[in-house]
């Protein structure tokens, strides 16, 4: 009796350990895999073809993932040809524009590695709730400032509570 005790008391601590694991998204030819750290849903939508205004074809992948209230969108978009540029200084610029264009307030934007790779992390309070907002962006394919592969993660996810985690444990898998 003792040993059936003790086993449902292990079955109990272990399962949400076991919720909390790493998830696997499949984006097309390429795997990406996180841990927030938490139980979390996520949704795969695409792939998309586009084309940017210079005539550019790209495809984009992405994935909503969900936990409580919580929130975040992770986006793999696999441009053809290789973009040639400056790739982190060009990250910390875009992500400046986007959360000012957000509307957002006290935005601050620094390199940070990412699986890896140079790459740029910002954060923001949006207002008028002053939600706070974390907008990071990497070239999973990052060679001498050259690139094909944009990964961007857009977290809602309280620092402590998920963004961090998914930060230091994105991983995208090339073919």
């Amino acid at each position: 009796m003792k040993r059936i005790g003790l086993a449902l008391v292990l079955v109990l601590m272990l399962s949400p350990m076991a919720l909390a694991m790493a998830k696997t998204v499949d984006f097309g030819p390429y795997k990406v895999s996180f841990d927030l750290g938490a139980p979390c849903s996520v949704v795969v939508q695409g792939p998309t073809e586009s084309e940017d205004l210079a005539g550019g074809k790209y495809v984009v992948y992405e994935a909503n993932i969900g936990s409580g209230s919580n929130f975040a969108k992770i986006s793999l978009m696999d441009y053809n040809p290789t973009i040639t540029c400056n790739l982190v200084e060009t990250d910390k610029t875009y992500l400046k524009y986007a959360l000012n264009t957000m509307g957002c307030q006290g935005v601050q934007v620094s390199e940070r590695t990412i699986d890896g790779i140079p790459g740029a992390l910002g954060y923001a309070l949006i207002p008028p709730a002053l939600v706070q907002v974390y907008y990071a962006e990497y070239w999973p394919d990052y060679k001498q400032d050259c690139g094909s592969l944009r990964f961007n993660i857009l977290s809602f996810f309280p620092w402590d509570e998920g963004t961090l985690n998914l930060i230091k444990s994105i991983h995208v898998e090339l073919p």
